[in-house]
């Protein structure tokens, strides 16, 4: 029997937390589903955990071993959407936890809607190891968004799409969202191998591909909050720039590389540039803590041996630099001259008084 949804999540060392995340799929209140985990070379006692529970499952779980660590999760989720079979693609960390009846929720909502995409506003978070009925969540969104009261389709015109991406109206986590299987593998859509960053592409690739794209106000993942997650590591300056210039340089690339493939973006250079400056600018501010730390200097020395081993910096991201250092300047030479022109007015009053 083919299972109309198909859960896909990879495991890496998270013995502390896959025991919790494999009852929260045991106990959904929809059945008809697989569960496809896919083991990344674990060297805990993770894969003994999943083990555990094949039988559990009755023969609607998978487990897939990689011979060799990927070195991200992005690798492992393509294998196993490869692998999927249902209607429906659901990608979760096996970290986190979904509501008890989640995939009844979203499975109701895709059959009514028709939708290629269903995109969750907000979501649950903790910092619990166990989650249980005393567990206090934090209901959170990372949306600058007026949220939906029912299933929302949102525009097909891809220009105003893309202006609300760059408002931050659609956050990329690809654990908020419930595809159309057919959808993800006709498109060739996958995960990018880039630390990080790879949601980010994933989902701006579906933003701009899907015909059917559906907001919902149904909350259903917990997101754990844990302080071994890449953005929160403690990292030697030299460290941090080496992973950020590999999102920035690669992550970049890749959406340069899909946006060439779109005759939207050939026609419409402003947009391809708006594209560019949101993930830019996501990018940067998540490396503005580093320059509370460390020199310019120092950072720039870091940045130039970066730079130099990965064979420089894209020509996106060159010419970028220098319209936006331009543009900068231009603002701070403007605002310079309101301020003498206010200041001159407001001694001229002084002075007639």
């Amino acid at each position: 029997m083919i299972p109309e949804i198909s859960i896909v999540a990879p495991t890496y060392n998270v013995e502390k937390y896959v025991g919790q995340f494999l009852n929260s799929i045991l106990n959904q209140t929809f059945k008809n589903y697989e569960l496809i985990i896919i083991d990344d070379c674990s060297t805990d006692r993770s894969v003994e955990i999943v083990e555990s529970y094949i039988k559990k499952f009755g023969g609607r779980m998978r487990l897939i071993k990689r011979e060799k660590n990927s070195g991200g999760d992005a690798i492992p989720k393509n294998t196993g959407i490869a692998l999927s079979r249902g209607k429906y693609l659901l990608i979760l960390d096996s970290d986190d936890l979904i509501s008890n009846t989640a995939l009844e929720k979203l499975h109701s909502i895709a059959e009514e809607t028709g939708a290629d995409v269903l995109h969750a506003e907000k979501y649950f978070t903790t910092d619990a190891d166990i989650v249980d009925k005393k567990t206090v969540l934090h209901l959170k969104s990372s949306e600058n968004v007026s949220f939906v009261k029912e299933p929302t389709e949102i525009t097909n015109d891809l220009a105003e799409r893309l202006r609300l991406y760059a408002q931050s109206r659609f956050f990329w986590f690809h654990w908020s969202k419930f595809f159309r299987r057919d959808f993800i593998v006709g498109n060739r859509i996958d995960l990018p191998n880039i630390p990080a960053s790879s949601d980010m592409v994933f989902s701006f690739k579906c933003l701009c591909l899907a015909k059917k794209y559906v907001r919902i106000p149904t909350v259903f993942n917990i997101y754990r909050l844990r302080g071994g997650s890449m953005t929160r590591q403690d990292l030697t300056p030299e460290k941090y720039i080496k992973k950020w210039a590999a999102i920035l340089i690669d992550g970049l690339n890749e959406m340069e590389k899909f946006m060439d493939g779109l005759d939207f973006f050939e026609r419409n250079p402003d947009y391809r540039f708006l594209v560019r400056n949101f993930y830019i600018q996501q990018v940067f501010h998540w490396t503005d803590r580093l320059y509370r730390k460390v020199t310019p200097a120092a950072i720039d020395q870091i940045v130039q041996r970066e730079f130099e081993a990965r064979g420089g910096a894209p020509i996106a991201l060159q010419s970028y630099l220098f319209s936006f250092a331009n543009f900068y300047r231009a603002n701070l030479v403007d605002t310079r001259q309101r301020i003498g022109r206010f200041r001159d007015r407001l001694n001229a009053s002084v002075s007639s008084d």
